[in-house]
């Protein structure tokens, strides 16, 4: 379960690495967390601190050979935190929210953004929980969707 909560998420940009296929972030913000994990989304990671549970920013695999061209809405995001309340959290070891192959992704290549979600939108709030990342949470808790403005390398 994914609670929003008032505050800002990390700065910096979210990187796409053209020749590796993957996401990264560089965080111009200094952090500490005595522990890390990731939420796995498909092949992204939502890299999350413990033990408070905070979401810190996206990461990995995502092949762009996969992507689908289309409008992507630039979402009504308001900064905030993602609170994980997963119960069972462990450093080092990830765990599946998404299978591989359940959600897609959308590139504007117009409006540079990304949408890689579920196919449904309804009733979600959004949450930027970090520059050029957003969250579209449902209000049973889970998220539907993260919307991505990369820069590409």
């Amino acid at each position: 379960m994914v609670q929003i909560a008032p505050g800002r998420g990390l700065q910096g940009r979210l990187i796409y690495r053209t020749k590796e296929h993957s996401f990264d972030f560089e965080s111009s913000s200094s952090f500490q967390c005595p522990a890390r994990t990731s939420l796995q989304f498909g092949t992204l990671q939502l890299e999350v601190a413990l033990p408070v549970g905070t979401a810190l920013f996206i990461w990995g695999y995502h092949p762009q050979e996969l992507w689908q061209e289309h409008a992507v809405p630039v979402p009504p995001a308001r900064p905030g935190l993602l609170q994980i309340q997963d119960v069972g959290l462990r450093p080092g070891i990830s765990v599946r929210k998404v299978d591989v192959g359940e959600w897609i992704t959308t590139n504007d290549i117009r409006s540079g953004w990304l949408r890689f979600g579920d196919r449904t939108n309804n009733e979600v709030r959004y949450c930027e929980f970090g520059d050029d990342m957003v969250a579209a949470v449902s209000s049973d808790g889970n998220v539907r969707a993260f919307y991505l403005h990369p820069h590409y390398l």
